[in-house]
């Protein structure tokens, strides 16, 4: 056995406290990346106890200091620091021997920091940290980082100089909660009554003012949206209650612009090129939402939602498409720099009349909601530019003559915005044009137009103003020729029509919006192939699925296109899964496509294809890009992910087997639909009383019902609000429809807890608050 280390005495291991408390302090002042690496490097060579203590404190030491996790993987740390974490013996350097420092992998040091957090229990979320921060309105913005920004920008002359303090400040504050109210529930009425009638709504919540037409926005102060007193936390829930029931979204107030410019209309056929969070697709869905409900005619176009990130396509976006209860969404997983051509069967290529291409950027604009700009740089624009023009240029090729393109970003930078919009003007010049962006459309907004002229910085920061030789621009790593200001006279003209919002003019982010029009007809390839068609895609025209002899597992072709579900069009009466939907919900069309304006597509279980999992509805918009065929040389480059909203779902195990007709039940955000295309066989309809306790127990017992379904059956069914109580004003709950269960002795609700609850809070104050 080793000898047993000797027992510390109370004077050193309080002389150690503070030796430890002290170096925390002086972590805890370091705001300047290298000074910290430093710091801790020299505490973490100490073979005192100390030394290890310090370097398990020290990712909760940066935290507090506002440094990035992500910049210290990335800095030169002797490897000891990282042995020392976890509390090994290093044995001490030889004077002779070269220094351990190396350049950690960043894998490996990420794991090894997350170990160290998890393992001290200092593990926060960004939620966390800004929890921690509380209501602060102001965060130190004197790094290397925030100089070179600022530096950098003043030099673009973004803005003129005697604006430059305002652009300083507004940065160091953070941004105002804003809230998008959509109008694609029938309860929408009450929700706008509330915001009017109760005082501490109408108190904090002022209305955004410059956006008109279906969309309407409400934005508080961040203190005030974050502070501790009852009254603003009530508001704070309020607005949460309604994202969650899908009333509103949070959505950043620039971010508002981009759909608003675009104007959809519920015919229009819309691409969203880089759809991830889902807020421009989910307001953008909303909008020909409410105009086709306004008008009383259906949806006949439809979206189609790209996403490179495989998490984001299969995850995220089908959340919010779910939450959306929106059936003309399609979302595919892709690269935007080579979404495929979509064909269809009559060999035609199908464009698109809408684009949203709001493509990856730096995000330096949305630095209000960053903690720090140390990490800026102006290498990060410079890598970004040649992908961004690449996303821009496959949207302008895919954009129909008269349709109209709008291209975003949440950067300041002139590399991300001009350069990009010239350079695709430049590669198309005579197909598309930039559209003038009437101050009419945008009341009250303060913008800066866009610049004619700026500069290139090189690797060192040098900024170049003129386009040097070919040469020269083959010399520098990440130059191309498109960054530099256009000598087209025809090109720069046109600049001038963009706009930038600046966070001190609105208090909001920064943000750059530009608006393509095509003109004209592309250019036709002659070296492009001639697609060919499969041959049953030749034979079936109704089909939406064409499906290759001896797929692979979870690999099919759905309108040519690879996927990892499987999907088909519900064919005619003689399909049993028909047969069976039809006659238990009485649906009032003999055939699926006498349904109005709707196509059922049924989705085949992962494991057991001849189980037939969910079904679902989609707008023709949608049916016409499902049927269409993609060429065999771009067919691997998109999978889909998501289509249209869930109709009904298959009851999981044996649940109900033998005791009723029907082993689908009505999906939440389908019981709508379903109501409006079914009889009132399978609806029960309850009282308000009955309908909240329902809610609340997630089950009523039939003995507590002042009226018994009539007549009583075994299986799923619809619960909604008896007639009796839907005169007046509450006629706006006649289309809320609660997917359910009915049982001999009583009825189970099937609505996920976050819509139970928001609904359960909503008739609660309706119904219940003059009680």
């Amino acid at each position: 056995m080793g000898r047993k280390r000797p027992r510390k005495t109370q004077k050193e291991t309080k002389q150690e406290n503070e030796e430890l408390t002290t170096a925390l302090e002086t972590l805890r002042s370091l705001v300047n990346i290298e000074d910290f690496v430093t710091e801790l490097t020299k505490l973490a060579e100490d073979d005192r106890q100390v030394g290890r203590d310090v370097v398990t404190n020290a990712v909760k030491a940066s935290l507090k200091t506002g440094i990035d996790v992500a910049e210290i993987k990335e800095s030169h740390i002797d490897q000891v620091m990282i042995r020392s974490a976890r509390g090994k013996r290093v044995p001490k350097q030889k004077e002779t021997d070269q220094p351990t420092a190396i350049t950690i992998p960043g894998s490996a040091f990420v794991s090894e920091v997350i170990w160290v957090m998890k393992h001290h229990g200092i593990m926060q979320s960004a939620e966390e940290r800004q929890k921690a921060r509380g209501c602060q309105d102001e965060r130190p913005t004197n790094t290397f980082g925030a100089k070179q920004f600022f530096s950098y920008y003043k030099a673009q002359k973004i803005m003129p100089d005697d604006q430059l303090e305002q652009f300083s400040k507004s940065i160091s504050t953070p941004l105002p909660m804003v809230l998008r109210l959509t109008g694609t529930r029938t309860y929408t009425p009450e929700i706008n009554k509330q915001l009017t009638t109760r005082v501490e709504l109408s108190k904090n919540l002022s209305p955004v003012t410059w956006i008109s037409g279906s969309t309407r926005a409400v934005k508080m102060p961040h203190s005030l949206y974050h502070s501790k007193e009852e009254e603003l936390k009530s508001v704070n829930q309020w607005c949460k209650d309604q994202h969650s029931l899908g009333t509103a979204a949070f959505q950043e107030e620039v971010s508002l612009l981009p759909v608003h410019l675009l104007c959809p209309e519920p015919s229009d056929l819309v691409l969203d090129m880089c759809s991830a969070p889902g807020s421009k697709l989910m307001h953008c869905a909303d909008i020909m939402t409410e105009k086709s409900l306004a008008r009383g005619t259906p949806i006949t176009g439809g979206i189609v939602s790209n996403e490179i990130e495989k998490k984001k396509a299969r995850q995220i976006l089908p959340g919010r498409l779910k939450r959306g209860h929106a059936s003309h969404i399609i979302v595919l997983q892709s690269d935007a720099r080579l979404l495929p051509r979509f064909i269809d069967k009559t060999m035609n290529r199908i464009l698109f009349d809408k684009i949203i291409c709001d493509v990856p950027c730096t995000g330096d604009g949305t630095a209000r909601k960053a903690e720090s700009l140390e990490t800026w740089s102006t290498h990060y624009g410079l890598g970004l530019h040649h992908k961004q023009l690449q996303i821009l240029l496959k949207g302008i090729d895919s954009l129909a003559v008269g349709g109209r393109l709008v291209y975003s970003t949440c950067s300041l930078n002139p590399i991300e915005n001009e350069s990009v919009v010239a350079g695709a003007l430049s590669a198309k010049f005579g197909e598309v044009q930039i559209e003038s962006i009437s101050p009419s459309s945008i009341p009250g907004l303060t913008t800066q137009p866009g610049l004619s002229s700026w500069m290139v910085p090189d690797e060192d920061g040098v900024l170049y103003s003129d386009c040097p030789s070919e040469k020269e621009v083959l010399q520098q790593k990440n130059w191309r020729s498109t960054m530099f200001p256009p000598t087209d006279a025809n090109v720069s003209s046109q600049l001038c029509r963009c706009i930038r919002m600046l966070p001190h003019h609105n208090d909001t982010g920064g943000f750059f919006v530009t608006v393509f029009t095509r003109t004209a007809e592309a250019v036709p390839d002659e070296d492009e192939p001639v697609p060919i068609l499969p041959r049953k895609a030749q034979q079936d025209d109704n089909s939406a699925m064409v499906v290759e002899e001896a797929p692979p597992k979870n690999s099919y072709k759905l309108g040519g296109m690879r996927n990892a579900k499987l999907y088909y069009e519900l064919g005619s009466g003689v399909d049993e899964i028909w047969k069976q939907v039809r006659t238990y919900y009485d649906f009032s069309a003999t055939e699926p496509n006498d349904l109005k304006h709707l196509t059922l597509l049924v989705q085949m279980d992962d494991h057991d294809r001849s189980k037939k999992k969910n079904m679902f509805t989609c707008s023709p918009g949608v049916l016409r890009i499902l049927r269409s065929y993609i060429p065999n040389t771009q067919s691997n480059f998109v999978v889909v992910s998501a289509v249209g909203c869930r109709l009904l779902s298959l009851i999981k195990g044996n649940y109900l087997k033998g005791q009723t007709d029907c082993q689908y039940r009505p999906a939440f955000e389908g019981c709508r639909t379903l109501a409006s295309i079914s009889s009132p066989l399978r609806r029960v309809f309850l009282s308000v009383d009955e309908i909240i306790t329902l809610l609340d127990q997630k089950s009523i017992p039939l003995t507590q019902l002042s009226v018994q379904p009539s007549p009583l059956f075994v299986g799923p069914c619809m619960v909604g609000l008896s007639h009796q109580q839907l005169d007046g004003d509450n006629s706006i709950w006649s289309d809320l429809w609660l997917s359910c269960i009915l049982l001999s002795h009583k009825v189970e609700l099937n609505v996920e807890d976050h819509e139970r609850l928001g609904l359960l809070k909503l008739l609660t104050t309706v119904f219940k608050s003059g009680a």
